[in-house]
């Protein structure tokens, strides 16, 4: 599975943006099985927030979760927002 913005290494052009959606994308995957990333490509942390959001109960919400916030990442933790700081 391939997302055309997500996959391949960064450019110049979006590093940064690349970098922070990746992080969150990993902040999202369960405690529980983060360990079990092993490599770094985005299929593998793609595969693993589809386990975190249910693919071994309900294969398709799994899957349509998982894509759902690959492609709108969540918002900072509260500890990031303007107003904590």
């Amino acid at each position: 599975m391939s997302v055309g913005w997500i996959s391949g290494p960064p450019d110049r052009a979006q590093g940064a943006g690349y970098n922070k959606l990746r992080r969150d994308l990993l902040l999202a995957v369960h405690p529980d099985i983060f360990g079990n990333i092993a490599g770094s490509t985005d299929s593998e942390v793609l595969f693993h927030l589809a386990l975190t959001f249910g693919l071994t109960d309900d294969p398709i919400a799994g899957i349509a979760r998982m894509a759902g916030l690959s492609k709108q990442p969540p918002p900072p933790p509260a500890c990031m927002s303007p107003r904590s700081r």
